[in-house]
């Protein structure tokens, strides 16, 4: 009986050994598993090719809004200097008519230095090229309104931040090209300028349409 209860306490001591090895394995595996999900995310763009279109015209649209501000912050086509311009020649005045001595009545004045700096067909261009990269930005957002499902909420707020920032940079450059027409006689400016504004009541048409589309997704009105 002694040997016959060794043996059995031999035999309960293996299979509990082994279950506990097989536990383990168990575990290693799954730990495996979740490091390979944790390092390779699921990309969603290869399961819905319409997705993947949708995803891709979002990134264009931030794109090209941000070329629009970009181009119209770095050209200047703004009535108000920016603040730091603004500020040294406020303390140029102040510390004996530096701004009159640097650029008489026009110092500070984006539209003069403009003027002075640019030929007509140069503001021609100028105008042509923003009206261009506008309505681009409208295509965009229009196309990113019209898709009907999928799309996050989220995302789509950053879509609408992004094109009212251009919009707000757009109508800077048309009041700033409206002042450019009075100051200055500039054969077909005011054509191009109807253009320019043409676009940019586009783009907040377009802006409208993603902010609608924002609320169907948070309502779940979209597929």
């Amino acid at each position: 009986m002694r040997g016959f209860a060794r043996r059995e306490l031999d035999l309960t001591g293996r299979a509990a050994e082994t279950l506990k090895l097989s536990v383990l394995a168990c575990a290693g595996v799954f730990a495996l598993a979740v490091s390979g999900c944790a390092s390779a995310p699921i990309d969603l763009r290869g399961e819905d090719p319409a997705l993947a279109g949708a995803l891709d015209i979002q990134t264009s649209l931030r794109e090209e809004a941000d070329a629009v501000v970009t181009r119209v912050d770095a050209e200047g086509w703004t009535l108000r200097p920016p603040a730091g311009e603004a500020a040294r020649s406020f303390l140029g005045r102040l510390l004996g008519g530096a701004g009159a001595e640097e650029g008489g009545e026009d110092a500070g004045d984006p539209v003069a230095t403009y003027i002075a700096s640019t030929g007509d067909a140069a503001a021609l261009q100028d105008l042509a090229e923003l009206s261009d990269a506008v309505e681009a930005l409208s295509a965009s957002a229009f196309a990113v309104a019209g898709f009907d499902r999928g799309l996050n909420p989220d995302a789509i707020d950053r879509d609408i931040a992004a094109a009212e920032r251009a919009l707000g940079a757009t109508r800077r450059a048309s009041a700033f090209f409206a002042e450019v027409g009075m100051v200055a006689e500039i054969d077909g400016l005011d054509a191009r300028l109807e253009t320019l504004i043409d676009a940019q009541k586009n783009l907040a048409a377009a802006a409208d349409a993603l902010a609608e589309r924002r609320w169907a997704a948070r309502h779940d009105l979209t597929g």
